[in-house]
């Protein structure tokens, strides 16, 4: 909070009140939330330093608690909340309709965008979606655009695989080369 405040400040140095701030704990954990949302919580009380320490309250949104019928709002919106929700549990029974009805949309830069970011998460978190069963959602939608977002983050992780392989090979290239070494000394 005090970032934002700084950012603003310094954006606006005639600024006179700063702009509340509403904290927001977004939880998709698979575990119950057993934290306090007080802030105050987390300081070592002591009633002299009472009137010091900050108090407010967090509002806690846990999606583990929200029915998949009462996600609302944008198509980007409702997928990137399912997503988040399911991703590390089971996301593939979701994974066609999330799809499906993002092909509903108008392909522009900002889904493409969108679409990157939500196949990279998928592949991240999900144990139970894989690229090709990303692939055969993609290919009975028959979305061309999406496909080819989804081929961008294919091709990234090919590359950082490959980095990662050639990375490897430097170190066991030179832990065998050292070890040959010793073998000659």
């Amino acid at each position: 909070m005090v970032r934002i405040w700084e950012k603003e400040i310094t954006q606006n140095s005639k600024i006179k009140k700063l702009t509340p701030i509403i904290p927001l704990i977004f939880y998709h954990g698979r575990r119950e939330w057993k934290f306090p949302l007080d802030f105050s919580s987390y300081f070592n009380r002591q009633d002299e330093l009472e009137p010091y320490i900050p108090d407010f309250r967090s509002n806690l949104f846990n999606l583990q608690q929200l029915d998949d019928k009462d996600i609302r709002g944008s198509i980007i919106y409702q997928a990137a909340l399912k997503a988040f929700k399911h991703g590390a549990i089971g996301l593939s029974p979701y994974l066609g309709e999330m799809l499906q009805s993002l092909s509903t949309l108008p392909f522009d830069e900002q889904l493409r965008a969108f679409l990157c970011v939500l196949f990279e998460y998928i592949l991240a978190v999900s144990k139970d979606t894989t690229e090709e069963s990303i692939e055969e959602e993609l290919l009975s939608i028959d979305s061309k655009d999406a496909r080819g977002a989804y081929m961008t983050i294919a091709e990234k992780l090919i590359e950082r695989g490959k980095a990662e392989g050639k990375l490897e090979g430097r170190a066991e290239g030179k832990a065998e080369g050292k070890a040959e070494g010793e073998i000659l000394d």
